[in-house]
């Protein structure tokens, strides 16, 4: 019998533990999460009833482009290894924001993306705008909701900093991948994103108004960039995440 093969193993044990320690340590330290997102809500704009946007020219709705959108955003997500996504509709169906508000809470979800298509007066680019909810909109006067949804009235209360950050993410990775302008981070008091208790944005996508733009979001390589922008700014998300704000 060989004693060296057992003393090397313990020895490697003994390291491995001693790395995963101080990787915890560092975590700890830091106040950050350890932990990856797993589950992202993707929730395709509109459907249904409410077709949202419309391209002047041709019969091309947003509620189709933020579906295709959401499928490959999902796609890519889950084929990146990620997380795992799970979307608010995944057909052509009417559902509200509470619906959708609902959907994502009781899922558990990390964080939520709402994907949208952009319209304008003027025929020109918009490029992409990334909202997020701000406790600057909190209003402690305001009268409560009523209904099974009055507790998500201030779902978005605690996360509102961590979606900001994600917001920011999220614009950089898009405005590096795609040839399009940036309306950059805004706050927006929006109604979904205040009644969901996770990290939140909506994402804003060109003018279907604009023939170019609505050019590139019917193009299947262009979806592709969009949702490989977005699987690495969810992957870099627990690198700048910060602990729930305080109330």
């Amino acid at each position: 019998m060989n004693p060296r093969p057992i003393q090397l193993n313990v020895f490697g044990a003994i390291g491995f533990g001693v790395l995963f320690l101080a990787v915890g340590l560092c975590l700890l330290a830091s106040g950050l999460p350890a932990a990856t997102p797993t589950i992202v809500i993707i929730d395709p704009g509109h459907g249904g009833q409410d077709g949202g946007a419309a391209e002047s020219s041709a019969p091309l709705k947003e509620k189709d482009l933020t579906l295709a959108l959401a499928r490959k955003l999902a796609e890519v997500i889950e084929r990146e290894g990620v997380a795992r996504a799970l979307l608010t509709r995944k057909e052509d169906q009417t559902l509200s924001l509470d619906d959708r508000a609902g959907f994502a809470n009781n899922r558990g979800g990390d964080l939520l993306i709402s994907v949208h298509v952009g319209n304008s007066f003027r025929p020109s680019a918009q490029g992409l705008s990334l909202y997020h909810w701000s406790s600057a909109f909190r209003d402690p006067v305001a009268t409560p909701m009523t209904g099974p949804a009055a507790r998500w009235e201030n779902g978005q209360l605690l996360y509102w900093e961590q979606s900001r950050r994600l917001a920011g993410l999220l614009e950089q990775e898009l405005r590096q991948s795609l040839p399009w302008p940036s309306g950059g981070v805004i706050e927006a008091d929006l109604y979904l994103l205040r009644r969901v208790a996770m990290p939140a944005v909506l994402l804003e996508l060109g003018s279907l108004n604009y023939p170019p733009e609505a050019a590139d979001l019917a193009r299947p390589s262009f979806q592709e960039a969009v949702a490989l922008a977005v699987a690495e700014a969810v992957r870099r998300f627990p690198q700048v995440r910060v602990l729930p704000a305080a109330q």
